[in-house]
């Protein structure tokens, strides 16, 4: 008797286990994750976020330089869904557009597209990396706010 109690205790406990660290992990891409320009390649914007939803949406913000000369002192929006399949997280833009502090205007006409990345996250940081062809690919590193 005490084998079998032993033995569905064992059982019990390594169900938990594995059930925690399977929701902790399936749940790390959930959250705002940052990109700072300046401390990276520079570029025409001066911070880069995106917050992964619970629910499958995703929203990426790039706010503009504010010294920059040709700057429309805007804040560019793309909203869209996501899909995560192994070591690649689809997503899938539906609007685009800019807000310059008093509503977003989105850009008519603009059509949505698919684009497939290959992400990794370790610890805080989540590092995405775009293949835009045999010849180039760029990667890019966000920090977990």
């Amino acid at each position: 008797m005490k084998k079998i109690l032993f033995f569905a205790l064992a059982l019990v406990a390594g169900v938990m286990a594995f059930t925690s660290c399977e929701k902790k992990n399936g749940n790390a891409l959930i959250g705002k994750w940052s990109f700072d320009t300046e401390k990276t390649q520079g570029g025409y914007y001066e911070t880069q976020s995106v917050i992964f939803e619970e629910n499958g949406n995703f929203i990426f913000q790039a706010v503009q330089h504010p010294e920059d000369p040709q700057a429309f002192n805007f804040v560019m929006v793309m909203e869209g869904t996501y899909k995560v399949h192994g070591e690649f997280i689809t997503v899938h833009f539906t609007k685009h557009g800019w807000d310059h502090g008093d509503g977003m205007e989105y850009i008519p006409g603009w059509e949505p597209y698919d684009e497939e990345m290959k992400y990794a996250i370790s610890g805080k940081q989540l590092t995405l990396t775009r293949n835009y062809g045999e010849d180039y690919a760029s990667e890019e590193t966000y920090t977990k706010q």
